[in-house]
């Protein structure tokens, strides 16, 4: 979507004309017949904004939104669609209708007042015997102007309407079996967590965790609605669970968090462990890896390590905190493989507004 509103301000119609072409295509091969009217409502749109465009010569941030909203809207209406053919009573909601968010373009921050009270009455009316289909990452500011939430906003998304809805609990599907022990991209192997503390899933992410943004875990911590990490190419894993105290005693590291040089461990208080500073030296001093110590709260003890020896110090530190990973890499750190699997996703709320599953 963005490389087709690039080449219209840049004036590549015939390029951009044949991808929207290729593009209405797919959706429509894969949409129910039910709603190919809707997708092609959804096209007649896009293609006017990409018109729009090329005329303009210029891609501002709420042209960006207007375009990257796209992908939410015609999947959404398609999984509505799809629910209903299988005999799943579904109705589908824009999100632009109860997501409020202030005017920053490509980095809106929720209204959380505004939002909560449309989200309520919406869901109320539309979902009183219908599960409610709704795609993340999108809202509208105040003034109508189609805005996004940025990295991680589907997952914050969910965060807002499970807190907004007092659910149960609140279900991230991604492609983990949840909030791992150790950065995947550099030790994989590494053992998942069952359960953990709001402050620790932050912080996790805060310090690269990749698998879920920082902010995602605030509206969910507020109204103390459980967080679920699952993974829906393993769906029969049990994934992690975030509550507001984790199980389990204080002051064990759980998790070996990375951000370029830095590397974060993670645990509910883990600083009441008198001996974790010399565990950590030691380890690192048997490796010839040199540390400069940087933040220190109650759940995190962070330093920096030299370049080039992340790995290698990840690797020491495992094996000082948790058991021999099952797999060891023969190689160094590569790219964080393509997360296909979220192109689309999906909020679901079942009739007793209970769970929130997001794909």
């Amino acid at each position: 979507l963005l490389r087709m509103a690039e080449q219209a301000v840049a004036g590549y119609r015939e390029e951009y004309t044949e991808a929207l072409r290729q593009l209405r295509s797919s959706h429509l091969a894969v949409a129910p017949r039910l709603v190919h009217w809707k997708v092609k409502e959804h096209f007649v749109e896009l293609s006017a904004v990409l018109e729009e465009l090329a005329q303009a010569g210029h891609l501002s941030p709420a042209a960006r939104d207007t375009v990257a909203s796209f992908g939410e809207r015609l999947s959404s209406v398609i999984i509505t669609a799809a629910l209903v053919l299988k005999g799943i009573p579904a109705v589908h909601l824009d999100a632009r209708e109860v997501i409020v968010t202030d005017e920053r373009h490509t980095e809106a921050a929720p209204l959380v007042i505004e939002t909560y009270a449309k989200v309520r009455r919406a869901v109320a009316r539309a979902g009183v015997s219908r599960i409610v289909v709704m795609g993340g990452f999108i809202g509208a500011a105040e003034n109508g102007a189609t805005t996004t939430l940025g990295r991680g906003g589907s997952d914050f998304t969910a965060s807002l309407m499970g807190a907004a809805l007092s659910a149960d609990e609140i279900q991230i599907w991604t492609d983990v079996d949840g909030m791992l022990a150790c950065d995947p991209r550099i030790l994989p192997g590494g053992r998942c967590l069952d359960v953990i503390s709001y402050e620790e899933a932050g912080q996790m992410a805060k310090f690269g965790a990749k698998v879920l943004h920082p902010a995602t875990v605030l509206p969910a911590m507020r109204q103390r609605v459980p967080v679920v990490i699952r993974n829906s190419r393993n769906p029969e894993a049990p994934g992690t669970r975030i509550v507001e105290t984790s199980s389990g005693p204080a002051g064990v590291v759980k998790s070996i968090a990375c951000q370029g040089c830095q590397i974060a461990l993670v645990g509910e208080d883990v600083l009441l462990d008198e001996t974790l500073g010399s565990r950590v030296l030691n380890a690192l001093q048997r490796n010839g890896i040199r540390m400069e110590l940087r933040e220190t709260c109650r759940s995190v003890f962070s330093f920096v390590v030299p370049d080039g020896r992340l790995h290698d110090a990840v690797v020491a530190l495992y094996a000082e905190f948790f058991e021999a990973p099952t797999r060891l890499p023969d190689a160094r750190p590569t790219k964080h493989p393509v997360r296909a699997i979220l192109r689309s996703r999906f909020l679901l709320s079942g009739t007793r507004l209970s769970r929130f599953a997001l794909r």
